[in-house]
């Protein structure tokens, strides 16, 4: 078993993080099999801060999406 100060443990406390380099199929497919096997409730994504402005733009919005539910 690894211990937390492990620098290959990717695991602390309750996280688990997944190092990813964009544009490889092969970190991917290993990040998509971990998830299937984890099956975590709450995923994180860490997204690029070039695009910073367009996600405020998107959470200002937030209160003018309508919902519809279809019975």
């Amino acid at each position: 078993m690894q211990s937390a100060s492990d620098p290959s443990n990717l695991t602390r406390g309750a996280f688990r993080y997944f190092p990813v380099l964009p544009g490889r199929l092969e970190f991917a497919i290993e990040l998509r099999r971990a998830l299937l096997e984890a099956r975590p409730r709450v995923v994180a994504v860490e997204l690029p801060s070039s695009l910073e402005d367009a996600y405020l733009r998107a959470v200002e919005r937030l209160p003018q999406f309508t919902v519809i539910l279809k019975r």
